[in-house]
């Protein structure tokens, strides 16, 4: 795989992330005005820059590796997954020992978000390796 189709690809995946990143958030807006109090639109705004742009590195880093070392691929995975799952359990904790009064909502805000990326991540990642093959 050359390096410019490489980074095509990556524009490629960074646009749709955008789309996904712009979609949850007017999605999620709308939600916080009617569960008034528990969402801010801080929380949302948090989460719409701090999640695409650790999935995109997390992305740029597999596809890295799949074209450098495949046989890496699967430890490499495992262990940027278990870091960015890590590191917002970390978040959600330190948050929700800062605001107490807010817990709920971030941690809402912040799995929906995750789980969202998560899914996005996987579909592409399986079709990456597919493509791979």
């Amino acid at each position: 795989m050359a390096k410019s189709t490489i980074f095509e690809n990556m524009r490629i995946y960074i646009r749709n992330l955008a789309l996904l990143d712009l979609v949850l958030i007017a999605v999620m807006i709308p939600v916080s005005t009617l569960f008034e109090g528990l969402f801010s639109y801080n929380e949302i705004a948090l989460m719409g820059v701090l999640l695409p742009v650790h999935t995109a590195f997390n992305h740029y880093q597999f596809k890295k590796t799949l074209m450098k070392n495949p046989k890496k691929f699967p430890s490499v995975f495992l262990m940027l997954t278990f870091i960015k799952l890590f590191t917002y359990l970390i978040f959600a904790i330190v948050v929700a020992f800062l605001l107490p009064l807010r817990t709920k909502g971030f941690i809402i805000t912040e799995a929906v978000f995750y789980l969202a990326f998560l899914a996005y991540e996987t579909l592409s990642l399986s079709k990456l390796v597919k493509t791979k093959k």
